[in-house]
């Protein structure tokens, strides 16, 4: 276990952008960084008691027009930074997009019942609003992981002044329902506001308008941790208030693969998958 004040101390070649708000949240102390230790091609590390938000920038070598913002998962209890995080930043940077890659603060025991207040959604918001000042030409969008998936779908839902122009959602959470909510986020979430009308507000299938931005939603339908039926339950909103959604389901996968695809899994084009979703939506 690891111990750092800030992100650009695992990653120094990177710009980092502080998103202290200054709401009596956020306190100079250090966040923890868990190497899960696994064989993987790729670093996996986990980043837990943050008080400080982050925004990291990966701005590409020839611009695509667009910029995107990725919120790492991790139940609202950590922030998958690497596998979800980072590296699908620097795959999309390559690819054209100007991209950005948020550590987010998780809900806080006894937050209250405002969810104007909720930690992650203020973050999400302040990255949001910085990357549109400083990438104001391009079309900004938004691409969540799990628990990030809730959290990028709520901000695809909130205010207009505050909705991204278009949104991947990667084996979301969208219900926050007893008896259908992922368990972990729904406790983590259930000690921040201690509010149960609250909690039910903040499912994503029950925010949706016809004027939320187009959506891309992948699931694998073997996940066990959040099933597909989120993302079904998502699509089938979003159709009935005539948005456009495209849903794809992937036999193999699991949860969590994030840029790490399983041999043997059907969805390792999904990065491909997403690149061609957005053109489609640039031809529109």
């Amino acid at each position: 276990m690891q111990s750092i004040y800030s992100l650009s101390e695992l990653f120094p070649a990177v710009t980092v952008h502080s998103l202290e708000q200054g709401d009596g949240f956020s306190e100079r102390s250090p966040m923890k960084v868990n190497d899960s230790q696994t064989p993987l091609r790729y670093p996996h590390r986990l980043i837990s008691d943050i008080c400080s938000p982050e925004l990291l920038e990966f701005p590409p070598e020839r611009s695509n027009g667009h910029a995107i913002l990725i919120i790492p998962g991790g139940g609202y209890q950590i922030v998958s930074i690497d596998n979800e995080g980072v590296e699908v930043a620097k795959c999309l940077s390559e690819m054209g997009y100007h991209a950005f890659c948020l550590n987010y603060r998780l809900p806080i025991k006894n937050n209250g019942s405002d969810i104007e207040k909720l930690a992650p959604i203020v973050d999400a918001r302040a990255a949001l609003t910085l990357i549109r000042q400083l990438v104001p030409m391009a079309r900004v969008g938004i691409m969540g992981f799990s628990a990030g998936g809730h959290l990028a779908g709520w901000l695809s839902t909130d205010t207009l002044s505050n909705r991204p122009d278009f949104t991947c959602l990667m084996y979301p959470v969208v219900s926050m329902t007893s008896g259908v909510a992922h368990l972990g986020s729904y406790e983590n979430v259930v000690k921040a506001l201690n509010d149960a009308q609250q909690i039910s507000l903040l499912s994503i299938d029950e925010r949706i308008s016809p004027d939320v931005a187009p959506m891309l939603i992948m699931h694998a339908k073997d996940d066990d941790v959040v099933v597909v039926e989120h993302s079904l339950k998502l699509h089938n909103a979003l159709v009935a208030a005539s948005v456009s959604s495209e849903l794809t389901l992937f036999e193999r996968g699991g949860h969590g693969f994030g840029v790490y695809v399983r041999e043997g899994s059907d969805a390792d084009d999904w990065l491909r998958r997403f690149d061609d979703w957005v053109r489609k939506l640039d031809c529109c």
